[in-house]
């Protein structure tokens, strides 16, 4: 059958059956073990706590734990990020309205600011171990760590647990 006339399914099992015989070959002749063969089972759930959610972003599940939303603590470091966040906006104003680049105004306003500052809250509401999960993801779909991605997917996650709250 030609490949042009086959319906996607039809494609799937076709190169499913390929990386199969792939990885058999490499097996039998190179010794190498394949960690994934059966393409077709999707990951089992875990049960969950009642405190928890699952937050699918992008095709990952994420587990979130809803009482961070809640804490105190938690909200006290959101309430300082936003603070300390309207404090850097209001020097990038002025800076842009003295004349100065996006770019060094932005440098600007972050002049003395950590990274883990600025985005330390989010790592606060969300727990390490989903951070950890979030960069694993973004690594295994990028090559490396990108900090835009990283932040962008944990804002979602975020608010997706604000819209299940």
């Amino acid at each position: 059958m030609d490949v042009n006339e086959m319906t996607p399914e039809q494609l799937r099992e076709m190169a499913e059956s390929k990386e199969r015989m792939r990885a058999n070959l490499e097996e039998q002749y190179l010794g190498y073990k394949t960690a994934i063969l059966d393409f077709d089972t999707e990951p089992k759930r875990q049960k969950l706590e009642p405190w928890q959610k699952a937050v699918v972003v992008e095709g990952a599940e994420y587990v979130l734990d809803m009482r961070r939303f809640k804490s105190r603590k938690v909200l006290k470091q959101v309430a300082k990020a936003q603070s300390e966040a309207q404090k850097r906006n209001r020097v990038y104003e002025e800076a842009i309205s003295s004349g100065m680049t996006e770019e060094e105004a932005t440098l600007k306003a972050n002049e003395g600011v950590s990274i883990d500052e600025q985005i330390g809250y989010l790592t606060a509401m969300l727990g390490e171990e989903v951070d950890d999960k979030v960069a694993e993801v973004v690594t295994a779909k990028m090559g490396y760590d990108d900090f835009e991605e990283i932040v962008r997917i944990e804002e979602l996650l975020v608010e997706a647990a604000r819209l299940k709250n």
